[in-house]
């Protein structure tokens, strides 16, 4: 039922990726969270990430959602740079009684890193911090690579 979701994502079809998972029951698939993060994914993964919030705000008194379910949502609003319900996302993650993981705030670093914002990107990584999740080798990976990409992995080396 992945692919199915994802080839119609991947044609445009948001709605019709949305109707099969909708129908998954008829298969005899069960529809959770697992496979309402998979139509997520297909969704973000092919620039649908309004959709894929519509999907999660449609189906989220039914179907529990879970960290991914969030982080599904940031990274795509992260990858349209709509830093902003990007934020809004992460909050309402945490208003429900989730806390945000080191992809969550690396899919910040991250969109930040790709626009050369790097000082946006350091304070994430502090934010991180004073929150108690620790930045892990994949969230300096992100900053390291983007920095060699700038031409400014030498600044950072040499403070």
């Amino acid at each position: 039922m992945r692919k199915v979701m994802r080839r119609l994502a991947r044609a445009g079809n948001y709605q019709g990726a949305v109707e099969a998972f909708k129908r998954m029951e008829e298969f005899g698939l069960e529809r959770n969270t697992s496979a309402m993060n998979l139509l997520r994914g297909a969704l973000v993964k092919e620039n649908g990430v309004k959709h894929a919030h519509e999907t999660f705000s449609q189906f989220k008194e039914n179907i529990p959602v879970d960290v991914r379910s969030y982080n599904i949502l940031i990274h795509g609003y992260c990858k349209c740079k709509k830093f902003e319900l990007a934020r809004e996302v992460m909050k309402e993650m945490e208003v429900n009684g989730l806390k945000p993981d080191v992809y969550s705030y690396a899919c910040f670093v991250e969109a930040y890193s790709h626009k050369k914002e790097f000082h946006l990107a350091n304070v994430v990584v502090e934010e991180m911090q004073v929150k108690g999740c620790m930045p892990n080798s994949v969230t300096f990976t992100i900053l390291m690579h983007a920095l060699g990409k700038a031409k400014q992995i030498n600044d950072v080396m040499s403070r």
